[in-house]
C-alpha cells in the first residue's frame, strides 16, 4: 500500500469510526404570517423575525407564506406564498468570505420578502386550519431537512366553519373539530415538524387559555413537535 493509499484508508476510517459527530442536518423554516385585519401591529413579528433571521444558514431553505383568508377586491381566498428559498452548504472549495458575503445578501432577500408580505392586502378572515395543510404538504416534499414551522398569528381561526372570538371552546369543542377535519380530510401532516406560536392574543385571559388548549390539541393531533412553552405572544428561543 502506498503512503496515498494509507491516509486515503485512515480518513475514511476515521469519518465511520464509531463516536464520531454526524454532519448537522439543515434546516427548513416556514413562516407562516397572519396579517388579518385582526392584527394590530407588527412589533413582535419584527422582533421575531431577528431571531429567525440569524438561524438561517448554508443548505438551508426558507419559505414566507401568509396566513390563508378573503381578501377585499379579490375573487377568492388562495394561499399566498411570497417567497421560497435555499441556499447551499459551505463546501471545502467555496471561499469563506465569499460564501459569508452571499449568505449576508441572501438573508437580506429573505428580510425583504418579509416586509413584502406584510404589506400584502390585508384579509378579513384567518383560515390557519387551511394554511396549516398547505405548509405541510411543503415539509412533506422536504423530508431531508429539518423542519421547523413558525406560526406569526394571534391564533383567532375565523373561517366559515369556526370563529373563535365567538365561540366557547371546550374540550367537547377541540374533539369535534379534531373529528371533523380528520373526516373532511383537512387536517395537517406535520409529522416530526417543530412547531413555534408568536404573536398569541385575545380579548381575555380566559379566551386565551381556550385558544392556546386547543392548539396544543391540533398541532399535537398533526404529528407536530409542539408544546405549550412554545407558544406565547413573542419568540423566546429556536431549538
Amino acid at each position: 500500500m502506498t503512503r496515498r493509499e494509507f491516509l486515503a484508508t485512515a480518513a475514511v476510517a476515521a469519518w465511520t469510526r464509531p463516536g464520531t459527530p454526524a454532519k448537522p442536518q439543515n434546516s427548513f423554516y416556514f413562516v407562516l404570517i397572519d396579517t388579518s385585519l385582526t392584527i394590530v401591529n407588527f412589533e413582535e413579528y419584527r422582533n421575531a423575525w431577528r431571531t429567525i433571521e440569524n438561524h438561517f444558514q448554508g443548505g438551508d431553505r426558507m419559505v414566507i407564506a401568509l396566513v390563508k383568508g378573503q381578501v377585499p377586491h379579490q375573487p377568492s381566498t388562495t394561499f399566498r406564498k411570497i417567497d421560497d428559498c435555499q441556499l447551499a452548504p459551505a463546501s471545502w472549495m467555496d471561499n469563506g468570505l465569499m460564501f459569508e458575503k452571499h449568505l449576508k445578501e441572501i438573508r437580506g432577500h429573505l428580510r425583504s420578502s418579509f416586509e413584502k408580505a406584510l404589506c400584502e392586502p390585508r384579509s378579513t378572515q384567518t383560515e390557519l386550519i387551511r394554511s396549516l395543510k398547505e405548509a405541510g404538504k411543503f415539509f412533506a416534499a422536504d423530508r431531508e431537512r429539518k423542519g421547523t414551522l413558525l406560526i406569526l398569528s394571534d391564533m383567532l381561526e375565523d373561517s366559515e366553519e369556526y370563529k373563535f372570538s365567538r365561540t366557547r371552546i371546550t374540550p367537547q369543542f377541540i374533539e369535534n373539530v379534531l373529528a371533523e377535519t380528520r373526516q373532511n380530510q383537512r387536517m395537517a401532516s406535520l409529522q416530526g415538524v417543530q412547531v413555534y406560536v408568536i404573536g398569541a392574543s385575545a380579548a381575555t385571559e380566559a379566551k386565551a387559555d381556550e385558544v392556546e388548549k386547543f392548539w396544543v390539541a391540533y398541532l399535537q393531533a398533526c404529528g407536530s413537535n409542539f408544546g405549550a412553552e412554545n407558544y406565547g405572544s413573542s419568540l423566546i428561543q429556536i431549538d
